[in-house]
């Protein structure tokens, strides 16, 4: 199970990460030559890249070990032709498969063989597929149902009696689900439950899971995986600290900082755009 604490090696990590980033052509011309990382605050010599900017790269350009490319990632936001594709090699793969169960587990008490729905926009039906993977990967069976019919999603609900909700798509209403539901997956504080348990996973287009809340105000944070910052502005500034193939270093999200402590963040705003 993750420790969600910075690791004790996040210098040598971090400086791991800045060197990969060289060999890319989009980092080559971003980060000094002169910069070397012994210690989290020579991070600050390297500028912020937008989060917007970042997307438009080509993906070749962005790509420090383009061999290692084995997978694809489907978006939250959906296939956008002027975003960058989420390329992962196998570790960064493995690392997103496990933060999205250890948060599922968390919630979720005993040894109980659970079965899971995933409801989702026809846009978001690339992140289903994508969510469904990881859940079948780690053994728990899992339908998706694309929105197509608000009623007929309802009944096929109710006839398939899930355990687990992945929300996918915008106004679900609560009280149509089946009894038994033990927990509501939602994402980017999309939507605020008010009967049933929900985990609100915090995901940035690109970068990946960032943190999880089980009350949508307090998010517990990645710290093993990410390094977390908070620009002049006050928006969210991310490193990851493990990527070798798609370094990701200074990346400054579109979601406002009301508060960061050592693992914790409250947001002032997230971004409707994922």
């Amino acid at each position: 199970m993750r420790t969600y604490e910075t690791p004790d090696n996040v210098e040598e990590l971090l400086s791991r990460a800045v060197r990969a980033a060289k060999n890319t052509s989009f980092y080559s011309s971003v980060i000094p030559d002169c910069v070397e990382i012994a210690s989290v605050s020579d991070l600050s010599r390297i500028p912020v890249t937008p989060l917007t900017e970042y997307r438009m790269q080509r993906l070749a350009d962005v790509l420090a070990e383009p061999d290692r490319v084995q997978w694809i990632a489907g978006a939250l936001g959906g296939q956008l032709p002027n975003a960058v594709a989420n390329a992962e090699g196998p570790v960064e793969s493995a690392v997103r498969f496990d933060i999205f169960m250890d948060a599922l587990k968390d919630c979720l008490s005993g040894e109980k063989k659970r079965r899971c729905a995933i409801v989702s926009s026809t846009d978001r039906r690339f992140f289903a597929a994508e969510t469904a993977t990881i859940l079948i990967h780690f053994g728990m069976p899992a339908h998706v149902f694309l929105d197509v019919d608000r009623k007929r999603t309802y009944e096929f609900l109710n006839i398939t009696r899930p355990d687990i909700v992945v929300v996918l798509i915008d106004g679900l209403d609560e009280s149509e689900l089946p009894p038994g539901v033990e927990l509501c997956v939602t994402f980017r504080r999309s939507q605020r439950l008010r009967k049933l348990p929900q985990l609100d996973m915090y995901l940035v287009d690109g970068i990946g899971f960032l943190g999880q809340s089980t009350d949508c105000e307090r998010y517990l944070l990645n710290n093993d995986e990410y390094l977390f910052q908070t620009s002049e502005n006050g928006r969210l500034i991310v490193t990851a600290l493990r990527n070798q193939v798609r370094p990701l270093i200074r990346i400054e999200t579109l979601d406002r900082v009301k508060s960061l402590s050592r693992n914790i963040l409250e947001f002032a705003e997230i971004s409707a755009v994922a």
